[in-house]
Parts: C-alpha cells; structure tokens; sequence
C-alpha cells in the first residue's frame, strides 16, 4: 500500500526515527517541494486508480480527457 502524509516540519525527524526503528515502512521519502508534493500525491493516486481498472471496478477517463485534467490541475 502506498501512503501519503502530511506532517508538521517540526514532527519530521521523530517520524523518521519512528519508521526506521520500528520497520514499518519499505521506504520513507521526504518531498519538501510543494509542487512535487502534489505531484508525489497525484502519482499514489494514479497506481490506485489503476489498480482498481485491472479489478475491474473503475473505467479510465480517454487521453484527451486525461489532457484537459492535466491542463486544468497546471501540469
């Protein structure tokens, strides 16, 4: 499963610490960069959609929809 969290900066390296020490994460990767927070958000979202298609409980949107979503999200 993939998770995305939000954390106060201050609270950063005591979860850290916390993942490390107790392995509960295969990989914790610090995004400090807003625009590629929103990307690292978007991409976990994607993988999950697109896991819900292969079960066959979601249908895709068609590229050029996929375009316009883009283009309004500022991609």
């Amino acid at each position: 499963m993939k998770l995305v969290v939000d954390i106060q900066d201050s609270n950063v390296p005591l979860f850290m610490e916390l993942m490390k020490t107790h392995n509960i994460a295969k990989a914790v990767m610090e995004v400090k960069n807003t625009r590629k927070s929103r990307f690292v958000t978007g991409l976990a979202q994607s993988f999950n959609e697109l896991k819900l298609y292969e079960q066959g409980k979601k249908k895709l949107k068609n590229a050029k929809d996929l375009i316009n979503e883009l283009r309004d999200q500022g991609y």
